[in-house]
Formats: C-alpha cells, sequence, structure tokens
C-alpha cells in the first residue's frame, strides 16, 4: 500500500497557482500600504511618486523568496494546499527560493508569458519554475467539489482583472475641472 510519503508527487493546476499568486498579491499589497502609510508619508512632497512601487516590488521579491526558502509555501500557497519543492521532491534552498521570486518579475515584464507556461507545458511549470529549477506540488489531495470551488473562484477573480483591465472610463466618474474664468474676473 501506498503512504503519502511513497505517493507520487502531483503537480498543482494552473488555477490553483493562480488563486495563491492573487491571495499572495493582496496581502503584499496590504503590506506596502502599511509601510507607505507608516513609514513613507506619501504627502511628503520630496518623495519620489514611485516609492510605493518600489516598495511593493521589493516586499513582493522578500515575500515569495524567503516564504518559499524557509517553508516552501507562502500563505497563498498554504491556502491553497500547494508549495514550491525541488525537482525531487525535496526543500528549495534559499538560492532557488530568491530566483523563483526573480521569475515572478520575469512572468510579470513579459504580460503573463512566464505563467502561460503553466497552461501549456505538460509538467505544469511556469518561468519561475523553471528558473529556480523547482516545480509547484499539491500537498494533499482535493475532492472533487473542492476543485470545482477553486476553479469558480479563480475564474471570478480573472474575470475581474480582465474587466478591469478593459473598463472603459466614465465620464460621470471622471473628477469635473473647476470652470473657466473670464479673463477680466478676480479670482
Amino acid at each position: 500500500m501506498e503512504t503519502p510519503d511513497d505517493a507520487p508527487l502531483q503537480a498543482a493546476a494552473a488555477y490553483e497557482r493562480f488563486l495563491a499568486f492573487a491571495a499572495d498579491a493582496f496581502l503584499i499589497a496590504l503590506l506596502a500600504a502599511a509601510v507607505g502609510i507608516f513609514f513613507i508619508r506619501p504627502a511628503d512632497p520630496h518623495l519620489h511618486p514611485n516609492l510605493l512601487g518600489v516598495c511593493f516590488a521589493g516586499l513582493f521579491f522578500l515575500y515569495h523568496g524567503a516564504l518559499a526558502a524557509a517553508f516552501g509555501a507562502t500563505p497563498g500557497k498554504r491556502l491553497l494546499s500547494i508549495r514550491a519543492v525541488a525537482p525531487d521532491g525535496g526543500a528549495l534552498t534559499p538560492a532557488r527560493s530568491f530566483l523563483r521570486a526573480f521569475g515572478y518579475f520575469l512572468s510579470i515584464a513579459t504580460f503573463g508569458l512566464g505563467f502561460l507556461w503553466a497552461l501549456l507545458s505538460r509538467d505544469k511549470r511556469a518561468l519561475e519554475d523553471y528558473l529556480g529549477a523547482s516545480r509547484v506540488i499539491r500537498t494533499r489531495q482535493k475532492g472533487l467539489s473542492e476543485r470545482i470551488v477553486t476553479a469558480c473562484a479563480a475564474g471570478l477573480i480573472a474575470l475581474a482583472c480582465c474587466a478591469n483591465a478593459l473598463r472603459v472610463p466614465s465620464p460621470a466618474l471622471e473628477p469635473r475641472a473647476a470652470p473657466a474664468q473670464s479673463p477680466g474676473s478676480a479670482p
């Protein structure tokens, strides 16, 4: 009889990875906002306007690299019962974990093409997996109902992202310009 330790490693589905990534991005955004509010002081006119974005990118890199090195999974991956492992199923080294984190940046910089590999490759590996010599596996078998709910949630999030990206600005929601003053009138 096969024990859980002897069971073959089952690759995580692309929708599970997407949901984990979305959950992690939400947590990182909260962290970046907290750092921005308490330490950066966005109202300071001397700060560069992209400082919060740089803060988000730094937190993203540390979050994914450190948590994958320490635990093999971020909170988002744990929520979806998946984790990143070495090709043999062992723990990732810190170097591999941070290479994976860098791979996320490359996947994002290529407009998601790096993530698309997880959908198209037979072994369900994305760019960050190839770069970090890793793979993402399920930590437990999920029932059919759990897989359906997870897939539906991933679809709804993807649909919301697409709808937001394709959103047409509404004139009713645009800020109104102040009425123009005539040349001779006082301010």
